[in-house]
């Protein structure tokens, strides 16, 4: 909705609408990013959404390795698939 090329302070609850609904649990989730943890790194460029430059990096990891998502939610359309722009009459 609001996007920006860099990801700016307060960047983790947008990353939480993408990763409930695509991440199978907040176990695999928590797992990649501690595998992540282990590398220096300078930036993020996700496939989806903003540039995480360093400074953001390890607030946006510590944010993703508490996030509930996946099965761990109860199953709600809106809940996962809320983010995506589609006509939701259609569905």
């Amino acid at each position: 909705k609001d996007w920006t090329l860099y990801a700016q302070p307060g960047y983790e609850n947008t990353m939480s609408e993408f990763h409930r609904g695509y991440m199978a649990s907040s176990a695999h989730l928590r797992a990649v990013i501690e595998r992540l943890e282990a590398f220096e790194i300078d930036m993020i460029l996700p496939q989806h959404g903003s540039v995480i430059r360093r400074e953001m990096v390890s607030p946006c990891m510590k944010y993703l390795k508490e996030l509930k998502c996946g099965s761990d939610l109860a199953y709600d359309d809106d809940l996962f698939y809320g983010w995506i722009p589609a006509d939701r009459n259609s569905m």
